[in-house]
């Protein structure tokens, strides 16, 4: 009886990468730390998990524009955002508020309400927080 025993002829290196959440869903579930198939509903604890999220995700001096692509007016650029735990309005109606610095002025505008450009490095943790802020409200 003859035994054979497989060799490869080619020797492969595979590189294995770490399976990203693919949908808003998963990538919200993911920032959100939820693990079951609802997500969790707008409350201030989440709105302070998700402001940490796109903390590290938009940078000072990011241009934002009006939302209305009819209307495409430079708004201003980004300062910073602010903590809905520390807002003096209730950040159940309006969300994260986004410090916006434009010819020495400054007003605060819900991070929902700008338009960021598609090419922004932080564009897709802004669509997911807009998805989440308006569905899960």
């Amino acid at each position: 009886m003859t035994t054979m025993t497989y060799q490869p002829s080619v020797e492969s290196h595979l590189s294995v990468s770490p399976v990203l959440p693919s949908t808003p869903f998963d990538r919200i579930a993911r920032v959100l730390g939820q693990t079951g198939c609802d997500l969790p509903r707008v409350t201030d604890e989440t709105l302070h998990v998700f402001f940490h999220h796109l903390s590290r995700q938009i940078e000072s001096g990011q241009t934002v524009y009006h939302p209305d692509r009819t209307y495409p007016c430079h708004i201003g650029t980004i300062a910073t955002l602010l903590d809905p735990l520390q807002q003096s309005e209730d950040a159940l109606f309006s969300g994260i508020l986004c410090r916006i610095e434009k010819a020495g002025y400054v007003m605060d505008v819900p991070i929902v309400e700008l338009g960021i450009p598609r090419d922004c490095s932080a564009a897709a943790a802004i669509e997911d927080y807009r998805y989440w802020f308006w569905n899960w409200k």
